[in-house]
């Protein structure tokens, strides 16, 4: 049967739908580099590579302490976790591997981590603010303006998270952290111990069955032991009535109260704390604090009225031409540099790095942690030809995602002088040299890139390029020196 002509135009606007995400993809077959391979096990002694110093924390699970890095410098924490606390090993290990691949400006941020016979050594960002359950006790309550700017903050992690299949299980203000003391810090999801890692693309509802979670927050329907990561949003709506009058929406003498009072699912705003609050803050809540199938995502809630009216944050910068330089420049540059400098973007601390994030954040306007080509277009006002739009999207996307993702991009836009200072480049080598040798082989590239274990490429050539860019002598390895020289190319 001939198509008619609404048929065919149809076709055709599909056909054209289809052309134009392909162009988004990359058009090459090269050397992909993804920041969670270099995040990995430090099988070093810890104090060949940390001093540490007081303690920040404790918990069931151990202790967590700051710490410097003897390399760089630079000031992190580090949590220490005794194996035989340890209940579920399995799952412990699912958080490593979440904190390897997430990577978000709201999410905490892990360097690298040890292991022996008796301890686990997490070395994670360092946050000098407080749990958001102690700034709730400090304010007793927030104003809206200031519950909108955290709150979207936290629905912007969990809305990353939920898109990369984590769900995380035992969301509450003691698993949120301020980055500095500073009024208007930026807010960190934290400990990922019972999260789970599930299909986004999955309809099963009854994905998860595990119980899990804390009274006052957990959902309903976790109870039942028949959930999906929607309970994360039960538990953010929780959040938000606690942010905005000081205590729960359930409450109880005791767990076994709370938790009744959960299964049962009523609450209210009575109280003098709400009777100034908005009727938007309130359908917000009660649009979080509802049966399953009629709770907003974070990704709905982000685009609440509440939310986009009083969420707005003054620190957004917008790109600059000194940063689209920095973009521009980095498609060019050496496999080899690229990749370092990838590693350098892994390792860099939030507060070296404070205008690139915001920067990040500007042009990400859904907050889901990725740059798409419209956002880029979008932030980039005077690129004006297609195909250098394209260039560019493709030259810092070295995962072959066909989005731009944070580390990236602090990656593609980060200052020389940041990158070329010798104790970064020296860190740089470090972790490419696995062998301690002083020097890098092709081996050594392909295991700190993850191939062998996440794909590999069949073509050899691409790896002999990668090398000979860089090996002077010939000699098949990269010696330090020679790693030095490769940054006076490009500049």
């Amino acid at each position: 049967m001939e198509a008619t002509n609404a048929d065919a135009s149809a076709e055709d606007v599909k056909k054209a739908k289809k052309e134009s995400k392909i162009s988004v993809k990359r058009t090459n077959t090269g050397i992909l580099i993804k920041k969670s391979t270099m995040i990995v096990q430090n099988f070093r002694d810890l104090q060949e590579e940390y001093k540490i110093g007081e303690k920040l924390g404790s918990g069931s699970y151990g202790v967590v302490n700051s710490c410097t890095h003897l390399t760089t410098g630079q000031e992190r924490a580090v949590k220490i976790i005794e194996k035989k606390k340890i209940k579920n090993i399995a799952q412990f290990r699912t958080e490593i591997k979440i904190l390897q691949t997430l990577d978000h400006p709201n999410v905490i941020k892990m360097y690298e981590f040890f292991e022996n016979d008796k301890e686990i050594f997490l070395i994670l960002e360092k946050c000098t603010g407080s749990e958001l359950f102690d700034r709730v006790i400090e304010k007793e309550f927030f104003s809206e303006k200031e519950a909108a700017v955290v709150f979207k903050q936290i629905l912007q992690a969990i809305n990353y998270c939920h898109n990369n299949g984590v769900c995380h299980r035992d969301l509450k203000p003691e698993n949120f952290i301020f980055a500095t003391k500073e009024e208007d810090s930026d807010i960190k999801i934290i400990d990922f111990g019972l999260s789970k890692i599930f299909d986004p693309s999955s309809t099963s509802y009854a994905a998860m069955k595990t119980g899990c979670g804390t009274p006052y927050y957990i959902s309903p329907e976790v109870l039942t032991h028949n959930y999906n990561h929607m309970c994360d949003m039960w538990s953010a709506g929780c959040i938000l009535y606690v942010l905005l009058c000081g205590y729960p929406p359930f409450f109880g003498d005791d767990d076994r109260e709370i938790i009744e009072a959960v299964r049962i699912g009523e609450f209210d705003f009575e109280g003098e704390e709400w009777e100034d609050v908005s009727v938007e803050a309130k359908d917000l809540i009660s649009r979080l604090i509802c049966k399953p199938e009629l709770r907003l995502t974070a990704k709905e809630a982000l685009k609440h009225p509440w939310v986009k009216t009083l969420a707005k944050n003054s620190k957004k910068d917008k790109l600059n031409k000194m940063d689209m330089a920095h973009l521009k420049k980095f498609q060019n540059h050496q496999k080899m540099k690229q990749a370092a400098i990838t590693f350098m973007a892994t390792q860099t601390s939030s507060k070296d790095i404070e205008h690139l994030k915001r920067v990040f954040e500007s042009i990400d306007r859904n907050g889901d942690g990725n740059i798409t080509l419209k956002e880029l277009k979008d932030g980039m006002k005077d690129v004006k030809n297609k195909e250098e739009l394209l260039a560019i999207m493709e030259g810092a996307d070295t995962d072959g995602s066909g989005t731009i993702n944070y580390t990236e991009f602090i990656a593609a836009t980060m200052e020389q002088n940041t990158y070329l200072k010798e104790d970064n480049l020296r860190n740089a080598f470090k972790m490419f040299d696995k062998d301690n040798s002083g020097k890098i082989s092709i081996d050594e590239i392909k295991q700190a890139l993850g191939y062998g274990t996440e794909g590999q490429i069949e073509d050899e050539d691409e790896w002999n390029r990668l090398i000979t860019e860089v090996d002077r002598d010939g000699d098949g390895e990269i010696d330090f020196e020679e790693f030095i020289a490769m940054w006076k190319v490009n500049l």
